[in-house]
């Protein structure tokens, strides 16, 4: 659902920006703010779902805290930004600089940018429920323990965004 919805938006807005002949700016802009409003709020829903079914002690009966929205909704922006903006402007890099031709330079770029930007989007994500699971830790406590978990979450994290 989420992901599906999410591409369903990025496709038909590339489709109108594109029939449209939006410039580049407009292009890049509408992708971003039109697929992040659908991923985000359905991603974030989910998130705080599953936090509060999945959590430690207590999980369920207290309120997210508003900074693990805030983490959430960094991840999601980083998610969107890195599947749908970045792979075209890191495209034009490549294939510009004569290493690909441009289809394969966006074919590369499509594939490999989503999964690398897993390495911030999965601490992001693990910090946003600890804040919500250890409300009272310490700023050392919270990076043990994202850290601790943070490798596998990565590698999970990349696997999920692979094509």
């Amino acid at each position: 659902g989420v992901y599906a919805a999410t591409y369903l938006a990025a496709n038909t807005i590339d489709t109108v920006a594109t029939r449209q002949r939006y410039s580049q700016k407009t292009h890049v802009a509408a992708t971003l703010i039109g697929t992040t409003a659908v991923n985000a709020s359905a991603c974030i829903a989910k998130d705080v779902a599953f936090a509060k079914m999945y959590g430690g002690s207590g999980a369920g009966k207290k309120a997210m805290p508003f900074a693990s929205y805030g983490l959430f909704l960094s991840r999601d922006l980083i998610t969107i930004f890195s599947s749908f903006t970045l792979p075209k402007m890191l495209a034009k890099g490549i294939s510009s600089s004569g290493a690909m031709d441009p289809v394969s330079a966006q074919a590369c770029a499509q594939m490999v940018s989503p999964v690398a930007m897993q390495g911030v989007c999965a601490p992001v994500h693990l910090l946003a429920l600890n804040m919500y699971n250890a409300p009272v830790a310490t700023v050392a406590e919270r990076i043990r323990d994202v850290w601790r978990v943070a490798p596998a979450t990565v590698v999970a994290f990349g696997i999920r965004m692979a094509p």
